[in-house]
């Protein structure tokens, strides 16, 4: 059996702090209905110092039933690739796109 693991990219560069954090691309609830980029809170000392941040919330205008692929960390960005649905009632199609996320 071949396993294939994701590793979410650990950006420094560009926190709040130089604090390094962990940046995903993720399927939340029961059913995995949620997809969401996500951050978690930054922690120094055991105090919550910056909240964490995610895309909206079952928004399909953001993220439409995506699909995660390789994630990178290049300079004080975050680089997502994906795949998700796109078109209308009549014709539905998969696109690739690419999401950048700034750090600071």
């Amino acid at each position: 059996m071949r396993v294939h693991l994701r590793v979410p990219p650990t950006k420094k560069l560009g926190n709040p702090r130089g604090l390094p954090i962990v940046y995903s691309g993720i399927r939340t609830g029961i059913t995995g209905e949620n997809h969401l980029i996500y951050r978690p809170a930054i922690v120094e000392n055991s105090r919550e110092i910056y909240p964490s941040m995610r895309t909206i919330y079952k928004d399909d205008d953001w993220l439409n039933e995506p699909q995660f692929v390789p994630s990178f960390d290049v300079g004080e960005h975050v680089y997502f690739f994906f795949r998700e649905i796109h078109g209308n009632v009549h014709l539905l199609f998969r696109v690739s796109h690419l999401g950048n996320l700034s750090s600071s």
